[in-house]
């Protein structure tokens, strides 16, 4: 009985999270003032399956998410939960993703992945699955994390630190 009642719960939570994906993929496709049909040929898919990702019946994979990023500088991060602005310039390095954070072998780290995520097709997918599962699996206990974060920056003046 719990694993049915895990299932609906789960099953509808990825139905949410495909439809305000395909509320803001249709935002970000109006702001650049494309036709549907435009949009799809340039992203070498069928108008109707543009349609069904749009209306969130509909998964748009790896590939379609990389020509929406490469075509038109869309943040996927803005399509995947609403963060941050709709376009993009280009990827961050781990100086602008905040290195304050990181230090000695976490930043090695974390520029050694930039560089992979950059580089090859291959990883930039797997980390993308990895980060959609996790966070689709886990969105509570990472807003709860990064509140905590973000109150102890405040609590110690590294967010708005006071004038002088």
């Amino acid at each position: 009985m719990s694993k049915d009642k895990d299932k609906q719960n789960e099953k509808h939570l990825k139905d949410e999270f495909l439809e305000e994906f395909g509320q803001r993929l249709k935002e970000v496709r109006q702001l650049l003032k494309l036709l549907q049909k435009d949009f799809a040929a340039s992203l070498e898919v069928s108008g109707s399956f543009l349609s069904e990702i749009e209306k969130g019946k509909a998964n748009p994979g790896f590939d379609v998410l990389t020509k929406i990023y490469f075509n038109y500088n869309i943040n996927l991060h803005y399509l995947i939960d609403g963060r941050g602005e709709p376009f993009v310039s280009k990827m961050g390095t781990v100086s602008q993703v905040g290195s304050s954070i990181l230090s000695g072998p976490d930043r090695e780290k974390m520029e050694e992945l930039l560089y992979y995520i950059e580089k090859a097709p291959v990883v930039r997918y797997a980390v993308y699955e990895f980060f959609s599962n996790y966070l689709y699996k886990n969105k509570g206990m990472i807003e709860e994390d990064m509140q905590k974060h973000r109150d102890y920056l405040q609590k110690t003046d590294r967010i708005n630190p006071p004038q002088t």
